[in-house]
């Protein structure tokens, strides 16, 4: 069934990780005819320098062959020598932890570094960690850690941002709140709309700095002028429940709305479910409902795209079409949606259609899922 209630995801944003959608995802795996552990070892011994990484990413997982992480080291090592940044990468990582060699922060620096050099950004995030995690880092490590992130890529906002990240979760490193709100700060300074949002969050929990309601509701404002879909929907929130603020149902739905036109799937899939059953002083509208599911699932919302198919299959304000819902239901599935008797479900309907609709919806929903893949 479609949830009863909105359901506001109220999570922090860290800056320095991409999160990617499901239904991508899911197109990402080894391609039809992968070679097999044994054809990448074969073409490892040949000299194929690809083959030796991926030769001692079999080595470290034991997959496809008994785990052995000196051999696993080992090809490392052959494909850092032929040229092969995540072979650098993997030895310095080895060498930072003392995984299958002793620890030994020279040579992991070392080892990243030539990576990072290489162009490989995972590398230089790594060295980041790495340069940080010293007893008190000064300014120039602090600069070193900037002038890595811009190397990798990041604009100085950005890296900015991606310090604060480091700092408030730990990665690498112990947890320093006052530092992370300093850099918050810092790429706030340039403009950074997930800088305001940060700081929103920061203040919000009183994190590195004094709870401050007033602060908090000030940055995720100016967050949201600057378009961040997040901070529309964390002032969705916000008015909703009354926290921070005096309830609002009329200025969370606002907001709602403008986190939708800033491309927040979950606003959404919320919308729709507003719209659906009336809630929140909106009238009941089934044709608008509708087009906030499916403006949802175009975002990639396992959720959304579920509740199109439950649309479809139950007729509401449009005449049942058993073959749309099982299309959806597909995409769905696809995207990781999950749920008790989920499978059961389709069955009942792949029953009731005719071989040709059933072929039709499949490759209506294979092509939906290519073309989303593809954007």
């Amino acid at each position: 069934m479609i949830g009863k209630n909105p359901r506001f995801v109220l999570a922090l944003i860290l800056a320095a990780l991409v999160f990617h959608s499901p239904l991508k995802a899911a197109g990402q795996g080894a391609p039809e005819g992968a070679d097999t552990p044994q054809a990448i070892l074969a073409k490892a011994e040949d000299g194929d320098a690809q083959a030796m990484f991926q030769a001692g990413r079999l080595y470290e997982t034991g997959q496809g062959v008994p785990r052995n992480l000196s051999l696993a080291l080992a090809w490392y090592q052959k494909a850092a020598e032929a040229g092969v940044p995540q072979g650098r990468h993997q030895l310095g990582l080895a060498y930072e932890i003392g995984k299958g060699v002793t620890a030994d922060r020279a040579r992991a620096v070392e080892h990243l570094g030539l990576a990072a050099g290489a162009g490989h950004r995972d590398a230089a995030y790594s060295l980041v960690s790495l340069t940080l995690a010293g007893p008190g880092p000064g300014p120039k490590d602090i600069q070193a850690a900037l002038d890595l992130l811009k190397k990798a890529g990041e604009t100085e906002a950005r890296a900015r941002m991606t310090l604060g990240a480091f700092y408030e979760n730990g990665l690498g490193l112990s947890p320093n709140y006052s530092r992370a709100l300093g850099w918050y700060e810092k790429a706030a300074e340039l403009g950074h709309p997930e800088a305001f949002y940060s700081l929103g969050v920061c203040y919000e929990i009183g994190l590195g700095a004094k709870a401050d309601a007033d602060q908090a509701l000030a940055n995720f404002k100016k967050a949201a002028e600057l378009k961040l879909p997040a901070a529309a929907y964390k002032l969705a929130a916000l008015h909703l429940n009354g926290v921070l603020i005096k309830p609002d149902n009329s200025k969370a739905v606002d907001y709602m709305r403008q986190a939708v036109a800033d491309g927040h799937a979950e606003a959404a899939n919320e919308l729709g479910v507003i719209h659906l059953q009336g809630m929140l002083d909106q009238p009941r509208d089934l044709k608008r409902a509708f087009e906030m599911f499916v403006r949802s699932a175009e975002l990639g919302n396992p959720e959304a795209m579920k509740n199109v198919a439950v649309i479809f299959r139950g007729g509401l304000g449009r005449p049942p079409d058993q073959v749309q819902a099982l299309r959806w239901y597909l995409t769905a599935r696809a995207a990781g949606y999950q749920n008790p008797g989920f499978e059961e479900l389709m069955d009942e309907i792949r029953k009731g259609l005719r071989p040709e609709d059933l072929k039709r919806a499949e490759a209506e929903a294979e092509k939906w899922l290519a073309e989303f893949r593809k954007r």
